[in-house]
Formats: structure tokens, sequence, C-alpha cells
């Protein structure tokens, strides 16, 4: 396979995950204006670029957050229970759309519910951690079930996982990174998801295997969300900005492809254990970090991250850096939505600059309309890149098998 080759299925996939996703975020937008204006609040208090802000307003309280999840992990299970009855090309694309929307609500919903009291201080961002984790743990390790079953827990599960690794993103926030420590940060989560990812998982599923799963999830969340905060603060927010985002983001997913399926792991592990023979193994992993030392053994870092799992680590790599970046994409192409929404809305005087809408259906009723456009345009262009029912790896949604959307397709 050339270069071309790879750099054609890296941005197919790539595409396809990512019109699928930012489908799904056009209607997590209006959901999240519905929401708003249910409980009186503006209609721009929250941005659906996930975790960018304080949140100010939450569930005021336990009960009205659970009849918020039951009410979005209901419409979740009902639209994925319509898209079984569509023909078998479309089920695919349907349902990565499907299981992915409620994972930011139920995201934005709990971690508002969490932040309630004033002030996000150093601790208070380690308690939604822990909370979220504990949240997904038991959710995760819940068996697999009938059909109906399954339809319900797994958006949940992914829905938790999501919740979790943004959780971990607002902590990471609030340290206030700048460029530089930001960058390093980026680069050291991405050889710690690497050095994670490269074991091979377990057959059976069982609770060893949901909980691999969770970890896996995480870290891709983890990864999309410090790569969109990353790609914010050094191109911006301006229009320009954005779009520079996006090609930079295309640009990095067909690069690592091309890395990863050229990479010469076996040679690297010859390497590794040649000289483990000359010099103890932590003086070599440290030489690794110097890029002068990359000239003489270019795979020895990866080799080193891939460890003794050299066979199929480069096809659980590739998966988790295109559907990482996918994620990635659809949180800066949501930037996108939101900004031409809102200068849309503006415009037309439906809102003032202070994001207070004297009309709110009419503005909710726009974000519909808009939504519908968005969402099918998404859809009806990605759908031939999907992967087969096969080459999915889900036969059946009740068979209990994981779906692509976060998981990788």
């Amino acid at each position: 396979m050339g270069v071309l080759d790879d750099s054609r299925e890296a941005l197919g996939k790539l595409i396809f995950l990512s019109g699928s996703y930012v489908a799904a975020w056009s209607w997590v937008m209006v959901s999240f204006s519905a929401i708003h204006a249910l409980e009186g609040e503006p209609m721009w208090l929250h941005a659906w670029t996930i975790g960018t802000k304080d949140v100010a307003i939450g569930p005021r309280s336990c009960l009205s957050l659970l009849l918020e999840l039951s009410l979005i992990l209901g419409l979740t299970f009902g639209l994925a229970k319509l898209a079984e009855g569509v023909h078998h090309q479309w089920i695919v694309t349907l349902m990565t759309a499907i299981e992915f929307f409620p994972a930011p609500i139920v995201t934005e919903l709990l971690i508002s519910y969490l932040d309630a009291n004033p002030g996000r201080d150093f601790n208070h961002g380690l308690v939604d951690i822990f909370a979220c984790w504990v949240l997904a743990i038991l959710v995760y390790l819940m068996p697999n079930g009938t059909r109906r079953y399954d339809r319900l827990i797994v958006p949940l599960r992914k829905s938790l996982g999501f919740a979790l690794g943004v959780a971990w993103n607002c902590w990471i926030r609030s340290w206030n990174l700048g460029i530089l420590e930001l960058s390093l940060y980026l680069v050291v989560m991405c050889c710690i998801a690497a050095r994670i990812v490269a074991p091979s998982p377990p057959k059976e599923s069982g609770c060893q295997r949901r909980h691999g799963d969770l970890v896996l999830l995480t870290l891709k969340v983890v990864f999309a969300v410090c790569y969109r905060d990353w790609l914010l603060t050094v191109c911006g927010q301006s229009w320009l900005g954005l779009i520079v985002s996006l090609s930079f983001v295309v640009f990095v997913s067909a690069f690592l492809k091309g890395l990863i399926w050229r990479a010469n792991l076996e040679n690297a592990e010859r390497e590794i254990r040649a000289h483990e023979q000359d010099m103890h193994p932590i003086v070599l992993r440290l030489l690794a970090l110097l890029p002068c030392f990359w000239i003489m053994y270019p795979w020895l870092p990866l080799g080193l991250l891939a460890g003794r799992h050299s066979s199929k680590v480069k096809d659980r790599w590739a998966a988790f850096s295109a559907d990482g970046c996918a994620i990635a994409f659809s949180l800066v192409t949501v930037n996108i939505i939101e900004k031409a929404v809102m200068s849309l809305v503006k415009g037309i005087g439906l809102c003032d600059p202070a994001h207070i809408c004297d009309a709110p259906c009419t503005v909710l009723l726009l974000q519909v309309a808009l939504a519908v456009v968005i969402s099918g345009t998404a859809i009806l262009v990605v759908q031939p890149m999907a992967p087969s029912l096969e080459e999915a790896g889900e036969i059946s949604p009740g068979t209990g098998q994981q779906a692509p959307l976060l998981d990788g397709a």
C-alpha cells in the first residue's frame, strides 16, 4: 500500500466518523438549547463545545438530573430501535451517530450537577473525576443482556466513559497551561495512550474486557478534547483559525496512519533486545527520548511503546488515532457551527450580544431546521464511506458487540 493509498484510507475513515459525530452534534445543540429554555436560562449559557466554559447553572436537584438523563436515554433507545429497521447499508452510519448523541448531553448534565456548588478549584476537579469514574465503573461492570437491554446500556456506558474523559480534561484545564506546557502534555498523553492500547484486549466479553473498553474510550476522549484545546490555543477561534485547525486535524490523521503502517516494529524489537544486553533498560528508554538517537534507530521509540505486542498493535493504534482525530474534528466543526448560528440569530435580532433571546421558540425552531439540514447532509455525504456490518463487527445491534462509534470503526 502506497503513501497515497494510506492517506485516502485515513481520510475516508476520518470523514465517516467525523460526519457521523457532526450529525449527532447538530441535535445535541438543539437539546442543550431546549433544556436551557425550559429551565429559564439563557439559551447560549453553555457552550456546546463541551467542557470549554465553566458551568454556572446545572440541574437543580438529583431528581431533575435523573429525569433529564432518562429523557435523553429514552430518546436514544427509540432512535436505535428505529435505525434497526432501515436498509442494512445505512445501519452502521445511523447507529454511529445515534449512539454518540447522548454522550455530550449526559456529560454536560452530569458535570453541571457536580459543579453546582460555586467555585471549581483543584480538589473540586478531582471530585468530578472520581464521581464520573465510580458511575462509569458501575455501569461498565453490568453484564450484557437482551437486545432491548443493550440498546439502553451500551449508549449509557459510552456516555459515562465520555464524561470521565471530559472531567479529566476540565481538571487539567484548571491548571491554565501555556502553549508549551499544553503541547508537552498532549505529547505525553499520546505516548501513554499508545502504550496502554498496545496489548491485545481480552477475547472474553467479561468484566475485564468491558473495563478495557472504558479505559480505551476515556483515553480517546482525553486525547480528542486536549487536541481540540491545543488547536484553539494555537490557531485561535477566528474563522480562519478554525479552518486551519480542521485542515491540521486532517493532515495529522493521514500522517499518523502512514507512520503507523510503515513502522518496522519487528526490527525495533530486535534492536531493543540487543541493546538491553549492553545497557540498563531504563537508560535505553531515556536515550530513546533524544531526537538525535532517532536518526540511528528511527523505529526504537515506537518499538518501546509497542512493547512485546507488535503483532496487532498497528491495527489498534490506527483505530485509536482515527477515532481520536474524528472526535477532535467534530469538536472543532461544532465551534464553527456555533459561531455561525450565533452570528445568524444576532444578525436577525433574535438574540442580543449578552446572549439573551427574546424569542426562544423561534431560535429553537431555527436550530431544528439547521440540525435537519446539517445532519441530513452529513449522513448522506459519509454513508458511502461507511464500513459494512461485518467490517464494523455489528452483525446485529443486539448481540452485545460494540458498535463502531467511539470504539473505532
